[in-house]
């Protein structure tokens, strides 16, 4: 049961990193072609935009994911909170087990990351309050780091791209002057 949640939270999150991509790439496109509609016919628009789309699919996801795991974190502390409502925060070990034992029992996930990192309440003291604050507060630095990791390869590639010479079409140049009369030999017409 656990495995489909987390199976079904993973394919969501990729799906949702794919389309903030694209809809970050398509902006980055209209901004290039109001600049220079030259930049995005070069070599460097199309290395740079395969790599920076790879790159941003992977931070969107992960960064979406963790705004899932950001909304069930509230809501297990919403549980925490109720669970220890009459119980002091400074509690012993031996409550304090009790009562992560019992957010465990509700939420799983949070029992796995518990036996991963080895922050058990016996040799902390640490409440389940706490220990969902601290949580919290983890995945909120993740959530601004995966921000500043979009933002800089973002920054970089658009920079690549502007600084590579553009090496598209020339502009087309007329063969009339300024009084619209012809410019060169006329005789290629026989007139």
């Amino acid at each position: 049961m656990m495995f489909f949640s987390l199976f079904s939270t993973a394919l969501s999150s990729v799906f949702y990193g794919a389309l903030a991509t694209v809809v970050l790439m398509a902006l980055l496109y209209v901004i290039l072609m109001i600049i220079d509609n030259r930049k995005v016919r070069t070599p460097a628009f199309f290395i740079t935009g395969v790599v920076l789309a790879l790159l941003l699919i992977a931070q969107f996801s992960m960064l979406f994911g963790a705004l899932e795991v950001k909304s069930t974190v509230d809501s297990v502390k919403e549980f925490a909170t109720l669970a220890t409502e009459n119980v002091d925060n400074a509690i012993d070990g031996v409550v304090a087990d009790g009562h992560v034992d019992a957010v465990t029992d509700k939420y799983p996930i949070i029992g796995t990351y518990m036996d991963i990192c080895g922050s058990g309440v016996e040799s902390t003291g640490l409440s389940a309050l706490a220990f969902v604050e601290m949580v919290q507060d983890t995945i909120a630095s993740y959530i601004w780091r995966r921000v500043g990791w979009i933002a800089a390869f973002t920054v970089v590639a658009f920079s690549i791209v502007l600084l590579v010479p553009g090496r598209g079409r020339q502009k087309y140049t007329s063969v009339y002057d300024s009084e619209c009369s012809v410019v060169g030999d006329t005789n290629e017409w026989g007139i």
